[in-house]
């Protein structure tokens, strides 16, 4: 009797788990490029009723009113998506047609969500390679004390650093993502991946990096794949040999299918690298650490500063250097090495900088620049026109961004 209750509770848990891993597959959002319309239709479908539970449920005042990484609404999305799981497999036990068939499923079931397994793994993995994910840091960064630096910020711009171990990790990913896509290599690369995923969620509880649910995800999706392709393994290597077989289901005996996956299966594999790889693609860089950067980014050192016709010691500048970020943002940071940003438009023409704050109002800043690295900026505060002058930082050159080996702590 205990027997058969274990087996019907794995038999459901099965179910509910397929089910709920296909509708987290279509529904948690993610940034596609060939597909940018699932956060809409995500927000259509889920938003009003979601919002709806935080506020009279939760009693949440919704901060960020957002299905995106990490917010209340995401984990409520999770949950909502669980109880649909389970209410849809409720409905369909009480059909024959699924009490037949429901094998058929969970096995197409884990196949998709092999290939987006797959599919995630190689557009990290890509973004790794490409050097999109963990870039250079900005010089922003470079120049902040670190203690000022908050864990996860510290840990990308660690990893920014490194081009080769960005290689090391992006390959491995990608090498995980291409054995998953085909069934005899299937089992290393869950292997693979399962490793890889719980290093991840680690390193996302650790250093407070938010993409902790989304992470979370994917390595529920590798230990929920990964036994029934252990199973299988199994029955091939041991049962086979006294004898026995494991019979898979119908569908994928049939000559129909087998010609309906000869067609579909290199097409969905290539969609897959498309996907992964069109950033790298649409900007035509494989290393973003060499891509182009905008006018005039940079570090900028105060060397003099003029009220009016007064010079004003440099220990009592409001500004110790500014920093042009590549995202569009001016960065100004103080003697307490404390940063305030302003997004920033460069209107070339005019040299003038355009800076619009956090409450939407702009200020204009008059800038110039010469042939020996010196930039000056003119700007009018509380009545008094004040004109700072700077030289140019060589961030690039700073240590740690050099390549550097040393195969003896003897090396210099």
């Amino acid at each position: 009797m205990r027997k058969v209750l274990t087996k019907n509770l794995e038999k459901l848990l099965t179910q509910i788990s397929g089910v709920w891993g296909i509708l987290s597959a279509l529904f948690i959002p993610y940034p596609f490029h060939l597909f940018p319309y699932q956060q809409p239709i995500v927000d259509f479908l889920f938003r009003p009723i979601l919002v709806f539970i935080a506020k009279q449920v939760f009693h949440s005042s919704l901060v960020n009113p957002q299905i995106a990484s990490d917010t209340i609404l995401l984990y409520l999305l999770v949950l909502w998506l669980l109880l649909m799981a389970i209410g849809i497999v409720a409905i369909l036990s009480f059909s024959n047609f699924w009490r037949k068939h429901y094998t058929t499923f969970i096995a197409l079931s884990h196949r998709l969500l092999c290939y987006y397994l797959a599919l995630q793994l190689l557009a990290y993995g890509a973004g790794k390679i490409g050097k999109s994910q963990f870039y250079l840091p900005e010089p922003n960064i470079l120049f902040t004390p670190f203690g000022k630096l908050d864990k996860d910020i510290l840990y990308w711009s660690c990893m920014g650093t490194s081009h080769s171990y960005n290689l090391f990790l992006g390959f491995t990913e990608a090498i995980a993502a291409i054995c998953i896509c085909f069934r005899k290599s299937r089992v290393v690369g869950l292997l693979l991946a399962t490793g890889i995923l719980i290093n991840i969620v680690a390193i996302n509880f650790c250093f407070d990096i938010s993409v902790k649910l989304y992470s979370c995800f994917l390595m529920l999706l590798s230990l929920m794949l990964l036994p029934s392709q252990l199973k299988q393994l199994y029955h091939a290597l041991i049962l086979r040999a006294n004898g026995k077989t494991l019979l898979a289901p119908t569908v994928y005996t049939t000559k129909k299918y087998k010609t309906t996956k000869a067609v579909l299966k290199p097409i969905v594999i290539g969609l897959i690298f498309l996907e992964a790889f069109y950033p790298n693609i649409s900007s035509k860089t494989f290393n973003d650490d060499t891509a182009s950067r905008p006018y005039l980014h940079g570090a900028y050192q105060t060397i003099a500063v003029l009220i009016g016709n007064d010079s004003l010691p440099l220990t009592q500048t409001p500004i110790k250097r500014f920093f042009i970020h590549r995202k569009g943002y001016i960065i100004f940071q103080d003697q307490e090495d404390d940063m305030q940003d302003y997004h920033l438009d460069i209107d070339s023409t005019n040299h003038l900088l355009l800076l619009t704050d956090y409450q939407l109002k702009q200020k204009k800043i008059r800038c110039s620049n010469t042939k020996d690295n010196l930039i000056t900026l003119q700007y009018h505060t509380n009545g008094k026109e004040y004109t700072l002058i700077a030289k140019t930082l060589h961030w690039q050159q700073l240590p740690a961004l050099q390549t550097q080996f040393h195969w003896s702590i003897d090396e210099e």
